[in-house]
């Protein structure tokens, strides 16, 4: 015996044949949604942008991720990871994921604060020296992308999704 739609049930169901999917401020077809999509276009051009990052960035030896941890490491030192996390905008599991990978490659050095239960992390001096490496391969990565977006693109791009950040946040 087969199921059986309410009136209800029928009007939401979809088809991705074209049948209109209405929202309160938009009719779109399911077939349009990959394309008007926030969340999946912002995040299949992320995917796009740290690609291209992370092969720019290779022969310095950092992983994608490991760019900006160093970095923002270097920036505060000696820096809770705590404090780190709320910089990053990551939760502390995953930055002591990627805390451990970075001690593992000695490019940090972890340390206790008088009170073993706060720990700081800073550079260690293979640290100091991988990001230097990195740091003009990233700027490599940036002039291309910048010279063909352009500047004032980028900073039109930028305004914006702070604007988006601020709606969903």
């Amino acid at each position: 015996m087969g199921m059986r739609l309410t009136s209800c049930d029928k009007a939401s169901a979809l088809d991705i044949r074209g049948i209109g999917v209405y929202t309160p401020t938009m009719k779109i077809t399911l077939i349009d949604i990959p394309n008007e999509c926030v969340a999946y276009n912002l995040t299949k051009t992320a995917r796009h942008v740290t690609a291209f990052y992370r092969k720019v960035i290779s022969p310095s030896g950092l992983q994608g991720t490991q760019f900006p941890l160093l970095l923002a490491i270097k920036l505060n030192e000696p820096i809770s990871i705590s404090a780190l996390a709320k910089i990053l905008e990551l939760d502390r599991t995953t930055l002591s994921r990627n805390i451990r990978r970075l001690q593992d490659k000695d490019y940090i050095i972890l340390e206790g604060d008088g009170d073993q239960r706060v720990r700081k992390v800073r550079l260690s001096d293979n640290g100091k020296k991988t990001l230097n490496h990195a740091i003009p391969l990233w700027e490599k990565a940036q002039k291309i992308i910048l010279q063909k977006f352009g500047e004032d693109n980028w900073k039109h791009l930028l305004d914006s999704m702070k604007e988006i950040e601020e709606i969903v946040g």
